[in-house]
Order: structure tokens, then sequence, then C-alpha cells
């Protein structure tokens, strides 16, 4: 009896070895995850909130147009098209006003010379902010935020938000 259950296994073995294993099904993307995560994401645009002056002047012209969601299993991805103004542009321009602008140069002088450095760092970021306000030039940047679901719930990835902040404030936060 013994050799009749080891040739049985015998036997039996190349055809179980010869089954194809299970591929492990990721679940198909469905519209209720791509309206949670683009809502998502337009209360994120929507809650971007001038705290300081110059996030006012940044900010002024910010726009986000969000793209394709697309659901793979428990990632997403959802692209992000992030205007703004030209916050090096403008950096560039002030301190070309404040370094080569006669009128400037005189007055930014008399402040140095008896002015208090509060009233000098004032004057400049004056300047600056005239210059983010007159600011043509726009930048535009293409971000892909990544999600990850977790507990149900789909969330940011950190990485993607910091991409995100780095466009909506023109490259203030590097």
């Amino acid at each position: 009896m013994l050799l009749f259950l080891l040739l049985l296994c015998a036997l039996m073995l190349p055809c179980c070895a010869q089954e194809p294993a299970a591929q492990p099904v990721e679940p198909p993307s469905t519209e209720a995850d791509e309206k949670v995560i683009r809502k998502a994401a337009k209360d994120a645009v929507a809650d971007i909130e001038a705290e300081t002056e110059l996030e006012e002047h940044l900010l002024s012209r910010f726009e986000c147009e969000l793209g394709k969601v697309v659901v793979t299993g428990d990632h997403a991805t959802l692209e992000a098209h992030v205007s703004n103004v030209d916050l090096p542009g403008a950096l560039k321009e002030a301190f070309d006003e404040v370094s080569m602008d006669a009128e400037t140069i005189d007055s930014v002088g008399e402040l140095y010379r008896e002015g208090t450095d509060e009233e000098l760092t004032d004057a400049f970021v004056d300047i600056l902010f005239q210059h983010l306000d007159d600011c043509a030039d726009l930048v535009e940047t293409d971000v892909t935020l990544r999600f990850t679901k977790r507990d149900n719930e789909w969330r940011l990835d950190e990485g993607s938000a910091e991409e995100f902040a780095t466009a909506a404030y023109a490259g203030l936060e590097k």
C-alpha cells in the first residue's frame, strides 16, 4: 500500500507542477476611486491660502489644472499643470534695480546710511513685490501627484506634496 501511495504521489507531482501559479489580480481602476482622488486634489488646491504678504504676491496669479487620474490597485497618479509668477526672474529684476537704477540706488543708499536694517529690508521687499506684481512671464510646471491607498483611504505621497508646493510657490520651497 505504501508503494502505491508513493507511486501515486510521483505521478501527481508533475501534474501539480505544470499548473500555472495564480497571478495576483489588481482590481480595475474604478470611477469612484478616481472621483475621490480628483476631489481631494481640488480641495487641496482650493485650500491654498496666502498666509504672508509674500505669499499674497506669489499666489495672486497661481493656477492649477488637474488632468488624468490613473488608478492601479492601491496606487494612483494625477497629472497637474501649475502656472505661477516667475519668482527667480522677479528676484533678479529686483536685484538689478537695486544695483543699477540710479534713483533706487540713492534711496536704498540713504536707508543704508541713515535707516534701520528693517527699513532697508522693507524697501527691498517692496521692490520685489512690485516686480512680482508686474511679472509678465509665468512659470509652467507639470507635476505628477502620487497617491497610495491605506486603510481604504487615498493619501498623497509626501514627495508629491513637496513637488507640488515647489511648483505652487514658484520655486520658493526649494
